[in-house]
């Protein structure tokens, strides 16, 4: 994701037609206090006619009829249309494989001997990685947070359970190739994520917490700023040390997949059969004012520009319904979450509503990327999936050995 230099932006079910709000908008002053902003003079009044335009654009959409999903205030309804775009900037085009010579493996979910029917509704929300909701900030790193909710969670089921630092995937994961931007707050993937905890570990958020800032990657800086997980005889003073993190601080990781590109099945699969699941989404201006219900305000031809926890799928009434983690904190939409719109009929499927993403550069993939993308799935939610893999994963979807999966890995 690009950076950002402003501050960023449980599900429950409702009825089809979601109403307008019984309670009143807040008014500037209100929200400025109650978001303790700091405007004065020529700022405050530009903040204050972006909150009137974007109230306006709130109460445009809960005039609709029959819509699905309920807008609302959250804390980005001060923010420009560019300054909240910059929140997102994340584009799959920069993924590990497009810099190496060899394929990256994409066929552990793919081969399946009588495969279990996958039940109609199911998440994750139990666990509890999915209740810490953390809110990105002035740093553009969703494909930091995203990859960090799926490790812990994956921790939480096959592991010991910890809570692990996304601001070291943040500082210290190199992108020497500028995939999905230049690095740091300024952007990556959750692939780069997955590939450099795999090979370097990964501390506990209370060994390297939150903090929204950079580092600079691929120096002694990053294990320098981190203190040692309770328990651990390893120190972190120096950079020799950093070295032998990995076995401190072995919680359970042992690879990582691209699921198959555009394919519903293997990440229903996945998400049931292994846990949560990283994937790429295409963000739009009116996620900033989602509130509750399910969002499907998505076309065909999405920019993918966003990277986000996938935990669960089920269904409202008649209309089924992805389930997300966004790292937009706790008081954005459905206490951090957001259902979105999945197609499921007999006249579509999520695999049919196919389109082009024709701004790959949105959010600084790889140089020499390709000039469109064919997305799939609803707000693209089919084109760009991974799912780490843990040593308390089932041996019967494990298809490769761990030695396997690391050669075919793209190192960037």
């Amino acid at each position: 994701m690009k950076s950002s230099n402003i501050a960023a932006v449980f599900c429950m079910l409702v009825l089809r037609t979601v109403g307008a709000s019984s309670t009143p908008h807040l008014t500037f002053p209100e929200f400025v206090k109650h978001h303790a902003r700091t405007y004065t003079g020529s700022e405050y009044v530009v903040r204050k006619n972006l909150f009137e335009a974007n109230l306006g654009k709130i109460d445009s959409h809960n005039q609709k009829p029959h819509k699905l999903w309920k807008a609302g205030l959250s804390h980005l309804a001060d923010r420009s249309m560019d300054e909240v775009s910059a929140l997102w900037g994340w584009n799959p085009t920069g993924r590990p494989d497009n810099h190496a010579a060899s394929t990256p493996n994409t066929e552990l979910m793919g081969s399946r001997v009588d495969p279990v029917p996958l039940p109609k509704s199911f998440n994750w929300t139990r666990l509890s990685a999915m209740q810490n909701i953390l809110d990105q900030g002035q740093c553009g790193s969703c494909w930091a947070v995203a990859a960090t909710a799926v490790l812990s969670a994956h921790s939480e089921l096959y592991g010991d359970g910890r809570m692990l630092s996304a601001q070291q995937i943040v500082s210290c994961t190199p992108n020497p190739h500028s995939c999905g931007g230049t690095g740091g707050c300024d952007g990556a993937t959750a692939e780069l994520a997955f590939d450099y905890v795999l090979e370097n570990g990964l501390v506990d958020d209370e060994a390297f917490p939150y903090t929204e800032l950079d580092a600079i990657p691929q120096t002694p800086d990053c294990p320098s700023k981190m203190k040692a997980p309770k328990g651990s005889r390893i120190g972190l003073e120096d950079a020799k040390d950093f070295g032998l993190q990995k076995v401190g601080n072995n919680f359970g990781m042992t690879g990582w997949e691209r699921l198959p590109q555009n394919k519903l099945e293997p990440l229903m699969r996945a998400l049931v059969e292994k846990g949560p699941v990283a994937v790429s989404v295409a963000a739009s201006e009116m996620w900033s004012f989602y509130e509750r219900g399910i969002m499907d305000d998505c076309v065909k031809d999405a920019v993918v520009n966003h990277a986000v926890t996938m935990i669960g799928y089920g269904s409202a009434d008649d209309d089924n319904y992805w389930l997300i983690q966004n790292s937009w904190g706790g008081n954005w939409g459905e206490a951090g979450f957001m259902r979105i719109l999945r197609r499921d009929s007999d006249e579509e499927t999520e695999e049919d509503f196919c389109g082009w993403d024709r701004q790959p550069e949105v959010g600084s993939g790889c140089d020499g990327g390709p000039t469109k993308m064919r997305v799939c799935g609803t707000c693209g939610m089919l084109f760009d999936t991974a799912v780490p893999h843990f040593a308390g994963h089932s041996s019967q979807n494990s298809l490769v050995s761990v030695r396997s999966l690391r050669a075919s890995r793209r190192h960037v």
